[in-house]
């Protein structure tokens, strides 16, 4: 009941702030809602657009032409997906997609083409987790109505972030018998309109530990990932760097501490044209959160360095 009560709260308080966003909200042009492009020191991004008082719960998605953008957010108890797109030139103010009603969505992403949205929902069902993996497609009326995705579904316990090369391949996370450890990383070659048997990428990336929160980049030379450690009562969450090498991925190398970001890293992707790197981190108190986790934004040559050294 109690659990009840919150969320109901929650999600009027989503409503009333939604409407009062609608109605106060700034004009916004151009890419990236209007947004000042960060350097090569992480910047919280869309303060009090993006990251607000809600919980922000996957790094920002936009599309191909950087005219519409979906993240999503949550209470603890329900997950909330937004949208913002141009229209005459002008980004509007946030709304929740009707692709989503009756549904705990979260996690948005795009494929390369823009084409397809896909995104995660969650029912859960004596303290454990199912989470569910959709799709639309962009019509000339908008967004079709959503379609479950069976054959990465029923594969095991996947993660809530997926993520997609140029070649159609999905990569995303699952607890999985037979794994290195929690969750895996796993890779689906998509063939004929169908995604195949899914192939766990390995020892050298996946451990004993949990490894989530997956972006792989378009010509599928690095991921980023988020690998879970329990030490003692904590949770140590960090994001970490592996390239292909020899056909072959090379140790993960710790990227959380080039974020500023350590021991708190949550949800990383990147920009469509790669050149932003946008990553979630907890532990965050300040006047557009009190809930713990926002938004931040950075200069992708920060990749570049690592690399160098």
């Amino acid at each position: 009941m109690k659990k009840t009560i919150i969320t109901f709260y929650f999600l009027v308080f989503t409503v009333i702030q939604i409407n009062a966003q609608q109605s106060e909200f700034p004009k916004l042009t151009g890419p990236y809602l209007g947004q000042k492009l960060p350097g090569m020191i992480p910047e919280l991004f869309a303060p009090g657009i993006v990251s607000t008082l809600r919980n922000e719960h996957c790094p920002a998605v936009f599309s191909p032409e950087n005219d519409e953008v979906f993240w999503s957010a949550t209470d603890g108890q329900k997950f909330y997906l937004f949208r913002s797109y141009v229209d005459n030139g002008i980004w509007t103010p946030p709304s929740i997609p009707e692709f989503t009603k009756g549904l705990d969505a979260t996690n948005p992403v795009f494929t390369l083409d823009g084409k397809k949205l896909f995104f995660v929902s969650q029912v859960v069902e004596n303290n454990q987790w199912f989470i569910t993996l959709w799709y639309v497609v962009k019509t000339p009326n908008g967004w079709s109505v959503r379609k479950k995705v069976e054959e990465i579904t029923s594969f095991g316990n996947i993660g809530y972030q997926v993520s997609f090369a140029r070649n159609g391949t999905l990569y995303f996370s699952a607890e999985k018998e037979g794994g290195f450890g929690g969750k895996d990383l796993y890779k689906s070659v998509f063939i004929n309109g169908e995604y195949t048997k899914p192939e766990n990428l390995g020892s050298v990336i996946n451990s004993e530990f949990w490894e989530e929160s997956v972006y792989v980049s378009p010509d599928e030379s690095f991921i980023l990932f988020r690998r879970n450690k329990r030490i003692e009562n904590n949770v140590i969450s960090d994001f970490y760097i592996s390239h292909i090498s020899n056909n072959q991925w090379t140790e993960p190398v710790l990227f959380t501490d080039n974020l500023g970001a350590k021991g708190d890293g949550m949800w990383i992707g990147m920009s469509p044209d790669q050149q932003y790197i946008f990553f979630v981190k907890k532990g965050i108190v300040n006047q557009f959160t009190t809930m713990g986790s926002d938004m931040f934004w950075v200069d992708a040559k920060i990749i570049d360095d690592i690399r160098k050294h």
